[in-house]
C-alpha cells in the first residue's frame, strides 16, 4: 500500500494511517492537481486498508437545514464511521448549536423527520428539554451504552470536529487534519466525535463510495409515485434564496435544443408558487415570467408546471423518477440527479463533478 501511494505521490502522513474515506479524504487534498489515474491509484489503496474492529466510539452527525444538505452531512458521517470503526449515530442540530441559539435553521426538522421515517428507522433519543428543538439521534447499535455516548456526546461542549470554515467570509484553510485526529484517538482523547459543518466540499472523495451511499439512500425514493413521462424533459427550479439565481432562459434552450424531447414538465420549488416557508426573497416573478417566454418559445402545449404533491418525498421522488433532467445550484436536486434512473442529467457550472458517469452533462449558464 505504501509503494502504491509513493506512485500516486502521496504519502500516508497525512491521513493518520486510516483507511477508506478518511484515508481518501486526507489525500485528495494532495492530490487536487494530479491526474485521474494518480487519484485512483490512491482510492484503491486506500480501499484496501482494513477498517478497524469496531470500539466503543461513536460518530455522531449533526445536520442541519434541509433534506439536501442533510444528506451530505450523514453521509459524511457515516463514512466517517464506516472508516474508523465507530458505530453512527444521526442527530438534529440542538438550539445551543443553531445559529444564535434561539432557532432551528430552516426545514430542519422537516428533513429530519423524513430521514427518521424512512431510513434511521425507530431507534430515537430526545436530548433536549421539553419545548426546545425534538433533537433526536438515531444509530446502528441496541447497546444502551452506545445511545448513552451518542447523547452525552452532543450535549457535551466539544470542539466540532472538522467543521468547515464559513466559506461566505473566509478562504479554505486545511479542514481535515486526520493526523492530529489519529493521535488524539490513540491517547483516548476522543470517545466520540461530532460532526457538524455542510461538508459538501467533500464530494470529491465522497463520490468514490457512490454505490454505498446510493444503497443507503435508496429508502428515500416512494416507489408509489408515478414517473413522468419517459420523453419529457424535467427542470427542477430553485426559487430561494435569492443569491442563487435562476437558470438563464437561453442556457436551459441551449440544452433543449440538445434533446429530443415531447414537453418541458416544470418542477417548481414551493416558494416558486407561493406555498412554501421561508421565502423571503423568493423570485416569483422571474418564475412567471420564466414560464411565460418558454411558452412563448416552445408553444403552450409542450410546457408544463408540475403541481407540487403532498410531501417532500413525493416531490423528491418526481424528478428522480425522471429520465431527463435539468438540475441548477440545489443540494435537494443533485441528490435526486444522484439516486435517479435518469439518461440525461445536465447541470451547470457549480454542480459537483461526477465520478465515470456518462449521464451527466456540465453546461456553462
Amino acid at each position: 500500500l505504501s509503494a502504491a501511494a509513493a506512485r500516486a505521490g502521496v504519502s500516508d502522513a497525512a491521513d493518520g494511517g486510516f483507511g477508506g474515506f478518511v484515508c481518501v479524504l486526507a489525500k485528495m487534498q494532495t492530490l487536487s492537481r494530479s491526474g485521474v489515474e494518480a487519484v485512483e491509484r490512491a482510492v484503491e489503496a486506500c480501499k484496501q486498508r482494513p477498517v478497524p474492529a469496531q470500539t466503543g466510539s461513536v460518530v455522531v452527525s449533526v445536520s442541519s437545514n434541509g433534506l439536501g444538505n442533510g444528506l451530505y452531512q450523514h453521509s459524511y458521517g457515516m463514512l466517517v464511521a464506516q472508516s474508523l470503526g465507530f458505530k453512527f449515530y444521526a442527530a438534529t442540530i440542538p438550539l445551543r448549536l443553531s445559529p444564535g441559539g434561539k432557532k432551528l435553521p430552516p426545514h430542519t426538522e422537516t428533513a429530519a423527520e423524513v430521514l427518521r421515517e424512512r431510513v434511521f428507522g425507530d431507534e430515537y433519543l430526545s436530548l433536549d428539554p421539553p419545548g426546545h428543538s425534538t433533537t433526536v439521534v438515531a444509530g446502528t447499535s441496541d447497546s444502551p451504552a452506545a445511545r448513552e455516548a451518542a447523547a452525552a456526546c452532543l450535549r457535551a461542549n466539544v470542539t466540532h470536529f472538522t467543521r468547515p470554515v464559513d466559506r461566505r467570509s473566509r478562504g479554505k484553510d486545511n479542514l481535515y487534519p486526520w493526523a492530529s485526529v489519529k493521535s488524539q484517538l490513540d491517547a483516548g482523547k476522543s470517545p466520540c466525535l461530532l460532526t457538524l459543518g455542510y461538508f459538501d466540499e467533500t464530494w470529491p472523495a465522497m463520490r468514490f463510495f457512490s454505490d454505498f451511499l446510493r444503497a443507503k439512500w435508496q429508502p428515500l425514493l416512494d416507489p408509489n409515485v408515478p414517473a413522468p413521462n419517459s420523453r419529457d424533459v424535467v427542470w427542477y427550479i430553485r426559487c430561494v434564496p435569492s443569491h442563487y439565481k435562476m437558470l438563464p432562459l437561453d442556457a436551459v434552450l441551449g440544452v433543449l435544443n440538445e434533446t429530443r424531447f415531447r414537453k418541458l414538465q416544470i418542477s417548481p420549488d414551493p416558494c416558486c408558487v407561493g406555498k412554501g416557508s421561508h421565502c423571503w426573497g423568493a423570485q416569483k416573478s422571474d418564475f412567471d415570467g420564466t414560464v411565460a417566454r418558454l411558452r412563448e418559445r416552445l408553444g403552450q402545449d409542450r410546457v408544463d408546471v408540475l403541481p407540487l404533491q403532498e410531501t417532500l418525498v413525493a416531490d423528491f421522488t418526481r424528478i428522480a423518477r425522471a429520465r431527463k433532467l435539468i438540475l441548477p445550484q440545489s443540494t435537494w436536486a443533485f441528490w435526486a440527479g444522484f439516486l435517479s434512473n435518469a439518461t440525461e442529467i445536465h447541470v451547470f457550472d457549480a454542480h459537483p463533478k461526477m465520478h465515470r458517469d456518462a449521464r451527466y452533462r456540465y453546461h456553462s449558464s
